[in-house]
């Protein structure tokens, strides 16, 4: 590994030198046209103004500006897109960054990584109206393979391909599952019903939705879910999901949640839907569905 460093090190070094030299070489021709222009007329009887294009030379310093990022950034998007070890340490390195910076500002701040399992619960802890958050992030090593990737996440998944291998979701005790999968997530209340999802198409689908706006008796919040979450299948916006959601959001410092809420929503067609607290979307090829956790 340190072998492995130490030549994309070189390498990188190479690239920089190649870029500072052509910088310099720039420069030093751009100052020999001036000393030759000044000394052909005799020192100083023309303002610099005159001489050299200012505009010209503060564009041209933006390019390369610009060109130097893009090698030095392409060359390290590289380096973690193919070599494991490193993209696995990095990962490591900036979640625990994360982590500390969240725990300090107390604020969540979600896992980093290409792939990994969240599994979530949540139960009442006063008069069925405050509820906590259990989770825990499983995270699901890197393979540049993206076959080895597969086989790694239909392991994990696997014991789940039967319909009656776990408990779901209920009025008191709710369960949410997320797998994060490249640049998607797949959300299901149900670990059965998410290794279907993700053992399908993983079909990406439209956002349906106009407007999502939560409401209690004493706030309303705007939702805007990315468009990562819209994919065939997943269950969104049930009581668990805001929740998550929530947790995960800057809100008034006098915001609770709790379960006495309703989710107002205008979809493409500019239909006004009204979820309650038992109730979730589904998301469909062309559109959604609306369902009730029983």
């Amino acid at each position: 590994m340190y072998l492995f460093i130490g030549i994309s090190s070189i390498f990188m070094l190479v690239k920089i030198y190649n870029y500072v030299s052509a910088l310099i070489k720039n420069m030093d021709d751009n100052l020999n046209h001036y000393f030759k222009l000044k000394e052909y007329f005799e020192y100083g009887d023309y303002r610099l103004n005159d001489i050299i294009d200012y505009e010209t030379v503060a564009l041209q310093s933006i390019i390369l500006y610009n060109k130097g990022y893009t090698i030095i950034k392409d060359y390290v998007t590289y380096i973690y897109m193919n070599n494991e070890t490193i993209h696995s340490n990095a990962d490591y390195l900036y979640n625990s960054y994360l982590y500390i910076y969240g725990e300090l500002n107390n604020i969540k701040i979600e896992y980093s990584g290409s792939n990994w399992l969240y599994t979530g619960i949540m139960y009442p802890i006063e008069y069925d109206t405050n509820y906590k958050l259990v989770e825990k992030y499983q995270y699901i090593h890197y393979n540049k393979n993206q076959e080895m990737s597969n086989m790694i996440i239909h392991n994990i998944l696997k014991p789940y391909s039967c319909e009656n291998a776990e408990n779901i979701s209920n009025l008191k005790i709710k369960n949410l599952y997320l797998l994060k999968y490249n640049n998607n997530y797949l959300c299901s209340h149900n670990m059965h019903r998410l290794f279907n999802i993700w053992n399908g198409d993983v079909t990406n689908a439209s956002n349906p939705f106009f407007e999502i706006e939560y409401k209690d008796e004493i706030h309303s919040i705007m939702i805007d879910i990315p468009k990562s979450y819209f994919v065939v299948g997943n269950e969104l916006l049930s009581s668990i999901f805001l929740k998550r959601w929530f947790e995960y959001t800057i809100l008034p410092e006098d915001f609770i949640y709790t379960n006495n809420y309703t989710v107002h929503i205008t979809d493409d067609d500019f239909n006004d839907i009204e979820l309650k607290n038992n109730q979730y979307i589904i998301i469909e090829n062309n559109g959604y569905r609306i369902e009730k956790i029983k």
